[in-house]
């Protein structure tokens, strides 16, 4: 049976400003933001072996947060655009401690940028809108050891996002009334594992 401790580790958090500001007239808005995501909590479980009841403490701590910031404006009266910028930071160490030895650890450094390009377009009461996010490492980690009765291994993962697109289409069928659909692809998100 799983069972959690009562200690845990939590960062959590989210904060956003949206600033409009006129430069000859014409309006740029700049916007930010930042989340703080925390560790899970420290998980405990018991495993059975054929010869003795081994309980296995499986504990992570640490923060990642990630910072967003995007300008934007009108080109045209129908035509807008914007970019972003996203920076990742800080990590999450864990271990798997047995009542007999350290069975794993290590560590997951996150310090990925990526930034996104987007653009509206209205004609008449349609709005067509495109966003596309860049390809980026999201995380690379330290040395991460995992042994077993047979092994003792050590490797380095890394993750990457491989970029994403948005579609999005919107029909205004009155000033204070309009109806819309969007679609986003995105590619998968790889690890590479080096021994």
């Amino acid at each position: 049976d799983k069972k959690f401790s009562e200690k845990f580790t939590r960062n959590p958090g989210y904060i956003s400003f949206i600033l409009p500001i006129f430069i000859k007239d014409k309006k740029i808005v700049l916007s930010g933001a930042f989340q703080g995501i925390g560790s899970p909590e420290i998980e405990i479980w018991e495993q059975i072996d054929s010869d003795q009841d081994l309980i296995i403490e499986h504990s992570r701590k640490g923060a990642v947060s990630k910072i967003d910031l995007s300008i934007s404006s009108h080109i045209f009266k129908q035509l807008g655009i914007g970019m972003g910028l996203s920076k990742w930071s800080g990590n999450w160490s864990w271990s798997d401690q047995s009542d007999l030895e350290t069975i794993g650890y290590g560590r997951f450094n996150y310090s990925g940028t990526s930034f996104n390009l987007t653009s509206l377009y209205q004609w008449s009461k349609v709005k067509i809108g495109i966003l596309y996010y860049s390809p980026f490492q999201l995380m690379k980690s330290s040395k991460i050891r995992t042994t077993n009765w047979y092994s003792n291994d050590f490797q380095f993962l890394n993750q990457k996002f491989n970029g994403a697109a948005r579609f999005g289409l919107i029909y205004l069928i009155k000033p204070a009334l309009s109806i819309g659909i969007d679609y986003r692809w995105q590619d998968k998100i790889t690890i590479e594992n080096k021994y």
